[in-house]
């Protein structure tokens, strides 16, 4: 039986209740963004013959995030972009989403350190740009979002005690 102070129980209250706020404001921005990628930049993805490095590792991060395991040339990719149902299923991705290690140890690398700078991006490809802001963005919200269900979970285990 877990033992608990009634101020430990309002300080874990608390940090779900700023988790929540956080994690709102993530998926609020994500739908933001989501929203300002236009059919017309995905036409983009059709036209790029052959990216830059740090574009290309970026967008196979990307294909990596939607499902797409099958990063095995840059056509194949592009054709993953290009469909233009493409925004539905990056907007669906927050419902039920799980960051595995596997996703963390190919995606953050490429997001968080390889000294990838997102306004040098905007320069080249708005809509790249804008996918990096969604996946920095949704990589944030995932995180949170898996952190406040680990508190309620303590949360429900506590009250049941």
């Amino acid at each position: 039986m877990i033992s608990i102070s009634n101020t430990e129980q309002f300080d874990l209250v608390s940090k779900i209740q700023i988790l929540e706020e956080i994690t709102s404001k993530y998926l609020n921005s994500i739908n933001e963004i989501l929203l300002t990628i236009r059919k017309e930049e995905i036409y983009e993805f059709k036209c790029i013959r052959i990216p830059s490095e740090e574009i290309y590792e970026f967008i196979k991060a990307v294909n990596f995030i939607l499902g797409n395991e099958d990063n095995k040339g840059w056509n194949i990719i592009k054709c993953n972009f290009y469909k233009q149902y493409m925004n539905g299923r990056i907007a669906k991705l927050h419902e039920n989403y799980i960051m595995t290690e596997d996703i963390k140890e190919i995606v953050y690398p490429i997001l968080y350190e390889s000294g990838f700078d997102p306004n040098a991006l905007r320069l080249n490809s708005l809509v790249v740009y804008k996918l990096y802001l969604w996946a920095d963005n949704f990589c944030k919200f995932t995180e949170s979002k898996q952190s406040l269900e680990k508190l309620k979970i303590c949360l429900s285990e506590i009250e049941r005690n």
